[in-house]
């Protein structure tokens, strides 16, 4: 039951660490520039987003299932991984580069010209999170692998706590609209997290 324990609670506090951001990015844009706008547009990147970054979720059960026998195999996952979150990535790029934006967020949305016009460039700003999201799923696959499940937790404290400070920062100090702080504190605290879990696998040729 120890061991079970050692692995399994960083795994539960996990998820309730992540959901922290959300009411940490309301709390904060609710206290910026037009913040009923910016309230109002970030359900709606949530949700475009998440389709091209749930692509990744489901890749993290694969990863764990497949990867065990290392080798080969992890070297293939790797690769898939790779083409998976450029391909997300660019996917979301080509809708919100082309007039497809006006067409989801306009059209499917229902978001009128002022909305609009501070959904399209937050959306931008999120483009490389799917990239992101995969690079992430696929270190946590490899840390549960390896029963390090201890920095997977570590990771999201890394992001969270970067959400949290770019958001009090910009919101202070940007002269920005809110979401574009928002987008910003996403995006910092994606990379963050990637940057942290990648380099807990250096020189580790198993959580690579």
């Amino acid at each position: 039951y120890r061991d079970i324990g050692r692995f399994y609670v960083p795994l539960a506090m996990t998820p309730l660490i992540n959901m922290a951001a959300n009411p940490l990015i309301a709390f904060f844009v609710g206290r910026g520039r037009l913040p009923l706008e910016s309230l109002a547009v970030i359900p709606v990147l949530n949700s475009f987003g998440f389709i091209f970054r749930c692509v990744s979720r489901s890749y993290q059960e694969v990863a764990i299932a497949l990867g065990r026998d290392g080798g080969p195999a992890v070297a293939a996952l790797r690769r898939f991984a790779v083409g998976l979150g450029g391909t997300a990535t660019l996917a979301m790029a080509a809708v919100v580069l082309t007039p497809l934006a006006g067409l989801w967020f306009r059209d499917v949305s229902n978001l009128d010209a002022a909305l609009l016009a501070l959904a399209i460039p937050a959306a931008l700003v999120l483009v490389p999170t799917p990239a992101l999201s995969t690079a992430i799923s696929w270190r946590h696959a490899r840390l549960v692998t390896g029963r390090r499940t201890h920095l997977v937790t570590a990771g999201t404290l890394v992001e969270v706590a970067v959400i949290a400070t770019v958001l009090g920062t910009g919101i202070a100090f940007a002269p920005l609209p809110a979401v574009y702080v928002s987008a910003a504190a996403v995006l910092a605290g994606r990379l963050a997290a990637a940057g942290f879990l990648v380099a807990c696998g250096r020189g580790n040729a198993e959580g690579r």
